[in-house]
């Protein structure tokens, strides 16, 4: 074997480690968004999710390796083809899985909205008919309410 044989053996080893250490962060990135996208199905707010940090991590170190390969640090193209074929399966999946991920944390995001806005108009509803002064700025008569008896004053 002559000394260009080994170098492209052992750079071929070199590509087909690091895509696999790659498909394992893939492959981790995806069970977080799967798992996040679960927690998220049932309705929880998006502020409960506790894999946020995690993704955040895992998304950071992708990048990394996208940045390597652009780069030309790292070589997908002599690995193996059903390995490159693998790996483009798996990003498929995780661009499916972010795609689901961003439409789940936008209707928790707007459940949460919901949440606030409901619970501000109550606040004011209640400032509204608690004011000691009327629109005219003169001190405004008790606020009447059939559950207190109509006498203004709940006990």
């Amino acid at each position: 074997m002559n000394t260009t044989s080994m170098m492209q053996e052992e750079a071929a080893a070199k590509a087909t480690a690091a895509l696999t250490d790659l498909m394992a962060l893939v492959d981790e990135l995806n069970a977080v968004v799967d798992d996040e996208n679960k927690i998220l199905a049932r309705g929880l707010p998006a502020s409960l999710s506790r894999f946020t940090e995690r993704k955040n991590e895992l998304a950071e170190e992708f990048d990394k390796w996208v940045q390597a390969i652009a780069a030309g640090r790292i070589s997908l193209r002599i690995v193996e083809a059903d390995r490159r074929e693998q790996f483009l399966a798996a990003v498929a999946r995780l661009h499916k899985n972010m795609d689901e991920n961003v439409e789940r944390l936008r209707a928790a995001i707007d459940a949460s909205r919901r949440r606030i806005d409901a619970v501000m108009q109550a606040i004011r509803n209640q400032f509204r008919t608690a004011a000691p002064y009327g629109a005219d700025g003169r001190v405004a008569s008790p606020p009447t309410s059939p559950a207190c008896g109509g006498a203004g004053v709940c006990v």
